[in-house]
């Protein structure tokens, strides 16, 4: 089938990756067979690079030395798992195979003499959001062959730390951080073969309130949103974490479930579908955490954590 594809790319807004790549919405990821179930995350990943600068530049001072985790182009396919994932059919080979396709595009030069631009490695921060949806779909009856999945706001965002003015962290920094202390400051000092240079990155950044990411997927991709559900028509909705589902709502869409916020499934709720209503049709919505949220869960002093609550539904 052939879905809607979102919006084009924003150069202001979408920014660029370090080493050049231009960063923009991704489109949803189609099925091999029919669109059943829709999951609907909240931002993609991207393809990450371990990134030492180049001895010629000199000595580097405390946190400048290079990005232990660089995001450097757009991840392949949304939710995508990494190595060797056959499911994503523009990059099914793996993260090292990803890694030397993106060295040729850009023309990156290994090495530390000068003209050269350091060394990259494959990062281990590739795929794991995807790899978390695998334990979604042990407890979905609708398997990812019959699923569509997209992400309401189709534009990589990087953290970066909210420092208030204050001096920015080396020890625990956020990635947006670490580019803009490491690579950003010497970017035009690195030139391609053709004698141009590259230019710092210029990703944007993921807000963290709670109504940040779903006002601007609403207003941006609000009309792309809508149009991917009313035309694939799934029996089945999945939203991720809570800015997927207040991105629903600021769609008109009308939720109808015993939580009323994602907060409240980890003691009631969890895996119950309720239903959604959006532009006069009714679909089937199950709300769950985001697979982030799993993967950093932890025991809960007050009740079930949020591991034994998804083991608990999986094993309905």
């Amino acid at each position: 089938m052939s879905l809607p594809a979102p919006p084009p790319r924003l150069p202001g807004v979408d920014g660029s990756f370090p080493f050049g790549r231009p960063n923009g919405p991704r489109p949803a990821r189609e099925p091999s067979g029919r669109a059943r179930q829709l999951i609907l995350g909240v931002y993609p990943s991207a393809v990450h690079v371990r990134w030492v600068r180049p001895g010629w530049l000199g000595a580097a001072g405390p946190g400048e030395w290079g990005v232990s985790a660089m995001a450097v182009d757009v991840e392949p396919c949304v939710f995508w798992r990494g190595d060797d994932d056959a499911t994503c059919v523009s990059a099914p080979a793996g993260v090292r195979a990803r890694v030397d396709s993106w060295i040729a595009d850009v023309g990156f030069r290994v090495g530390d003499e000068p003209g050269q631009h350091g060394h990259v490695a494959a990062s281990p921060l590739n795929g794991p959001s995807g790899k978390e949806l695998d334990t979604y779909f042990a407890g979905l009856s609708i398997p990812l062959e019959e699923t569509v999945l997209a992400d309401v706001y189709p534009v990589f965002l990087v953290h970066r730390t909210d420092t208030r003015g204050g001096p920015l962290p080396v020890k625990g920094r956020k990635q947006g951080d670490a580019i803009d202390a490491a690579y950003s400051p010497v970017a035009e000092r690195l030139a391609r073969s053709d004698g141009t240079t590259f230019q710092p990155a210029s990703l944007p950044t993921r807000r963290v309130g709670r109504w940040d990411v779903p006002n601007f997927a609403s207003e941006r991709f609000g009309p792309w949103i809508t149009s991917l559900i009313l035309e694939t028509r799934p029996e089945l909705i999945v939203t991720l974490g809570q800015e997927s589902w207040d991105t629903l709502t600021l769609l008109h869409a009308e939720p109808h479930h015993p939580a009323r916020r994602v907060a409240d499934l980890r003691l009631d709720g969890y895996g119950i579908v309720g239903d959604i209503r959006l532009d006069s049709q009714t679909f089937r919505w199950l709300p769950m955490p985001h697979p982030g949220l799993l993967m950093k869960a932890k025991p809960s002093p007050t009740g079930r954590s949020w591991t034994d609550a998804h083991q608990e539904w999986v094993e309905r």
